[in-house]
């Protein structure tokens, strides 16, 4: 169980990716969510980062601001910088909502060199993107449809909301509220 602080071996495989690799993934806790094996409490979702294959339980206290920031870092560089807890919210209540145990991250904050360097390698992200302010997030949750995904999304999210229907997520910001469909 190296590897995995305060965290039990069931919270482990229930952020295990589907190819069942646990074994190579990282959770991450604090001391500030000790309560949690006191009080046993269930997470609401586990968030799942599929670049650096880190997972995080999120409960209904959220973790502390640098388990935040180090979860959600830029997965080019790892530079870390402040996530808007709106989001964290918004991804907490989509797991709770489809009952997902897991909400897979696809981006989160992009440092100004790694949006450039992908806008460079025409990987289509917007050069003044909103994920370069710690404002916006790329996700999925497996099982669910995305068709479905976007409309509860677009339900209870105020702000941009992107389709990727050849990537399989969705992308929502907080910038003006606004829709479309991407690759």
């Amino acid at each position: 169980m190296r590897g995995f602080p305060l965290i039990g071996l069931m919270l482990c495989l229930a952020a295990a990716p589907e190819s069942g690799s646990e074994t190579k993934d990282k959770v991450y806790a604090s001391s500030a969510n000790r309560f949690t094996s006191r009080t046993r409490e269930t997470p609401r979702t586990t968030l799942y980062e599929a670049h650096n294959r880190e997972a995080l339980p999120i409960f209904r206290k959220l973790p502390p601001a640098p388990i935040l920031n180090r979860f959600f870092r830029d997965r080019g560089f790892a530079d870390e910088h402040g996530i808007d807890l709106r989001l964290v919210d918004l991804l907490a209540k989509t797991g709770e909502h489809f009952r997902a145990p897991r909400v897979v991250i696809v981006s989160a904050y992009r440092s100004p060199k790694f949006n450039d360097y992908l806008y460079k390698k025409c990987r289509h992200v917007a050069s003044e993107s909103w994920h370069m302010k710690g404002q916006a997030v790329d996700f999925r949750v497996p099982g669910v449809p995305l068709k479905a995904l976007v409309r509860w999304v677009q339900k209870v999210h105020v702000g941009g909301v992107g389709t990727y229907p050849n990537d399989g997520f969705v992308h929502a910001d907080l910038g003006p509220p606004r829709k479309w469909t991407g690759r």
